[in-house]
């Protein structure tokens, strides 16, 4: 059995760290070019087969082909969720649409923020995001409220 310090597994569900290196052995699964930026808390982050973005504001009676079509007009889509409620039927008001490269997500979420789907204003943004570097003192961290309440 491998030590805990050790590299981690690195496998198709992720890539990870041994415990003890932090950021510094830490590995990219991004396709396209890595900047410094990238990396900065906040930055889009890729999901494990494209970039995922988060379409919220869409109206209960939109179906996937409306999204769809207004969703290619940025690139080809992966994939399209459109999560219904169970208990009334209706589109719960957002969705999650897959694109293969970055810059196709990031066209769609500047040309789909503020556009009309069945008459309703929609906007979008990256579904995931890089957090914050761990025991960071940024405000709102809860770590940092917690030590320093005295």
């Amino acid at each position: 059995m491998a030590s805990m310090s050790e590299d981690r597994y690195s496998g198709k569900s992720g890539v990870f760290d041994s415990l003890d290196s932090g950021a510094e052995g830490a590995t990219s699964m991004d396709t396209d070019s890595e900047s410094s930026a990238a990396t900065q808390p906040g930055a889009p982050a890729r999901s494990i087969e494209g970039w995922v973005i988060f379409l919220t504001g869409l109206h209960e009676e939109t179906q996937e082909d409306d999204v769809m079509e207004v969703a290619m007009e940025f690139g080809d889509v992966r994939n399209l969720h459109l999560n219904l409620d169970r208990r009334t039927g209706f589109v719960k008001g957002y969705c999650l649409i897959e694109y293969e490269s970055k810059s196709e997500a990031s066209s769609a979420i500047s040309g789909m923020s503020g556009k009309m789907i069945l008459e309703t204003p929609v906007t979008a943004d990256w579904a995931f995001v890089r957090p914050p570097p761990v025991g960071s003192n940024l405000p709102g961290d809860v770590l940092s409220y917690r030590f320093n309440e005295g």
